[in-house]
């Protein structure tokens, strides 16, 4: 079949118009979640066991606040990419929320973990769990190839924030990560 050539120009908008769509479906998704996971963080802190919804693979375990950018969001218990999609997930394997050691929480780039781009060194960092509120400085900010040099944890009690960079990267994947230290 052959398209004419005034078609394009239309096809090319059609196309232009559904990318701009999912990405926009994208960011509303991460928005109402995280209404969600705000609700199911509050059921919890009066003892109710409520899952954020119906069909959710995980929980929320914390809320990560950023006060110098007055953002906040809640941390659900894994990090696989189907839970990432609503908030920052924590990596399997890395102390708790809560507890004493290294903890490591992920998040995309393009919703939840945008927020990293404007941390610098000194800033607070506020992890709200069922146990009391942990408070962490941000100590470095770098980034690694995650195929060259694999996150090594720590002994000491800290909290490493992870997403992919760089941020204004169109596609996703690479192996380059940003990585924001504190403690």
């Amino acid at each position: 079949m052959k398209v004419k050539r005034h078609a394009w120009p239309l096809l090319l908008l059609a196309l232009s118009l559904s990318f701009f769509a999912h990405g926009g479906y994208l960011k509303s998704k991460a928005i109402v979640a995280q209404w969600l996971l705000h609700h199911s963080w509050q059921k919890q802190q009066e003892g109710i066991d409520h899952p954020p919804w119906p069909w959710a693979d995980g929980h929320v375990i914390a809320k990560l606040e950023f006060p110098s950018q007055g953002k906040s969001y809640y941390v659900l218990s894994d990090a696989s990419g189907r839970n990432l999609a609503f908030g920052p997930g924590h990596l399997t394997g890395t102390a708790l929320p809560g507890e004493q050691g290294h903890i490591v929480i992920s998040g995309h780039k393009d919703s939840h973990f945008d927020v990293l781009q404007g941390v610098i060194p000194g800033d607070d960092i506020l992890l709200h769990s069922q146990t009391g509120i942990q408070r962490f400085v941000v100590h470095q900010i770098e980034v690694a190839d995650a195929n060259q040099q694999p996150l090594r944890l720590q002994e000491q009690s800290m909290l490493t924030l992870i997403t992919c960079y760089p941020f204004e990267q169109l596609f996703s994947g690479g192996s380059q990560r940003y990585l924001v230290h504190s403690y």
